[in-house]
């Protein structure tokens, strides 16, 4: 029987490309200076705000309430940009930017969802 880290990876894989495919087009130059900014969630009680910082090319800080009370860092990988745990080889959540609505899509580790919408740059 596969472990729950197993399944939770493999659902944000799943998610993951799903999103991936829905953002064909979206590479890497847009990704970059879209995500810089604040974002709240949408639907979700309470609300929670994200804020990324671009530190230099590639390489992000991401304050997030939610899941953490210190900024963590960031990294763009291709459309997307993994945040990092407290080791910077555990991925928390993947971000993914739809050009469409202006909006991020936070994926956590364990399959979790949470959609924002842009509050400020």
């Amino acid at each position: 029987m596969p472990s729950k880290r197993l399944v939770g990876l493999a659902v944000v894989f799943v998610v993951w490309c799903l999103i991936a495919a829905a953002l064909v087009g979206c590479g890497h130059p847009a990704l970059q200076d879209k995500v810089v900014g604040w974002w709240q969630e949408v639907g979700t009680t309470p609300t929670y705000k994200m804020h990324i910082t671009l530190l230099s090319d590639g390489e992000y800080q991401v304050t997030y309430p939610r899941s953490f009370r210190v900024p963590f860092g960031a990294q763009l990988k291709g459309d997307h940009l993994d945040i990092w745990g407290e080791n910077t080889g555990d991925i928390i959540y993947t971000i993914t930017y739809d050009a469409h609505t202006d909006r991020l899509k936070a994926v956590h580790a364990d399959g979790t969802v949470h959609t924002l919408k842009r509050i400020a740059r």
